[in-house]
């Protein structure tokens, strides 16, 4: 055993009350492969460093689903009470000119929870309406630098009719000032301020002290350098320690989430990241809106279904059989055991491809493989007609049809639960 593993092998027990943080369940897959991860990461560095990488990620703020949820109902609330009765009117897009933006995804819940229709949330380009005598909302996952959204309200909104808003889920305390000094929105509001006092390295920084900030930072730098150049302490120097679920915003130390799926230049320094960011997208690229909105659309239309599939087995097929929920950042899964069998189903967002709107669908029976059910399809929805397609890679409840077809989500569900009552007794 090198010198690397035996310092690594010291730090077990704080890596795995790392993983309970972040909400990993222990002995899951998922546990498992954000293990394999971390311990990946912290082979990037010198036995010498592995004590302060350990510091570093005890300090990562990872915010959950749940946390996000309560946020966007929270700011849903806050949009309510200012926008009053115009809100019946008012429009709402995510931040910038890219159907990929970050605050996209996020579209459908502040929808569900504004009890708006589809026609508030317009599917063609804001700057269709800026000389409309309407309010628009902007949607942002995260305010950094500030800069990026002051760019955009000068370049496209400044001295037009229309009422602009400014909503983010987070906000860095000099990102949001820098905001209200250079830009004119009406309204710039956030879930939650994330100070100076939580930025690794500002002078005034709780993260580390003084002695650890003194080690920490030139090693920060050091490989930062080398895996984004112009920023080694995260974009415009702001020295993030933030984690989504859905992805990593570039004002976190490239360190945690610099690879070859982003914009690091990691040709001088292989790297293997804890948390990976995911590529933007071009906004030259021409993907439909639609298409990059319904991913999340889909995945939570049917996970909803099957969070509540406990009510469809106790009120109509009077079988008794206890349901184990598991949720994480991009997936749903579920474990339902009678007293002969048990059926293991997982359901997750299509990370790999994101933009073709689908989602991913696993089932075992008894957790293995069988000829009676067996599948991992990619389940895709026509965002026209609302019907399911179901491309199978496996055996499909004993079928082995390439495509199978759907009217609805509901059905779907109702034909997984049938065959899920027949395998469980």
């Amino acid at each position: 055993m090198g010198p690397k593993e035996k310092k690594i092998r010291l730090y077990k027990s704080e890596i795995e009350r790392v993983l309970n943080s972040w909400a990993f369940i222990p002995e899951t897959q998922e546990w498992n492969i954000k293990l394999a991860e971390t311990l990946a990461w912290l082979n990037n560095f010198k036995p010498s460093e592995i004590e302060y990488a350990i510091k570093i990620i005890e300090n990562i703020q990872y915010f959950d689903d749940n946390r996000i949820r309560s946020i966007v109902s929270k700011l849903s609330g806050k949009i309510s009470s200012i926008l009053g009765d115009e809100i019946e009117k008012s429009l709402f897009f995510p931040l910038g000119t890219s159907s990929a933006s970050s605050g996209a995804m996020f579209l459908y819940q502040y929808r569900k929870e504004l009890k708006l229709s589809e026609a508030n949330f317009k599917q063609d380009s804001f700057e269709n309406y800026l000389n409309s005598n309407v309010s628009i909302v902007f949607f942002d996952d995260i305010i950094g630098s500030g800069n990026q959204a002051t760019k955009f309200f000068n370049n496209y909104l400044n001295n037009k009719i229309v009422k602009c808003y400014y909503f983010s889920l987070f906000g860095l305390e000099k990102g949001i000032s820098y905001i209200e000094k250079n830009a004119k929105f009406k309204m710039v509001i956030v879930g939650e301020e994330i100070t100076d006092e939580e930025m690794a390295f500002t002078d005034n920084s709780e993260v580390f002290n003084k002695e650890e900030k003194e080690i920490i930072k030139p090693i920060c730098e050091k490989y930062g350098k080398l895996l984004y150049k112009d920023y080694p302490l995260g974009y415009d120097d702001t020295q993030a320690l933030i984690v989504f679920p859905h992805n990593t915003p570039n004002n976190t130390l490239p360190i945690i989430w610099a690879s070859n799926d982003n914009e690091a230049s990691i040709v001088e320094k292989q790297w293997s990241p804890l948390w990976n960011r995911k590529k933007l997208i071009n906004s030259n690229t021409k993907i439909s809106k639609k298409n990059t909105l319904i991913l999340d659309v889909l995945f939570i239309e049917i996970t909803e279904l099957f969070d509540k599939m406990d009510k469809y087995f106790h009120h109509r097929n009077n079988i008794s059989i206890k349901i184990k929920y598991e949720q994480g950042a991009d997936f749903h899964s579920y474990t339902i055991k009678s007293f002969n069998n048990m059926i293991y189903l997982k359901i997750a967002r299509n990370v790999f491809f994101n933009l073709d709107g689908s989602i991913l669908i696993w089932l075992y029976k008894n957790r293995s493989i069988t000829e009676e059910a067996s599948f991992n399809a990619v389940v895709k929805q026509n965002f026209t007609t609302r019907e399911l397609e179901v491309f199978n890679f496996g055996l499909f409840f004993n079928r082995r049809e390439i495509e199978i077809n759907y009217k609805s989500a509901q059905d779907f569900f109702k034909d997984v639960l049938n065959t899920i009552t027949i395998l469980i007794k």
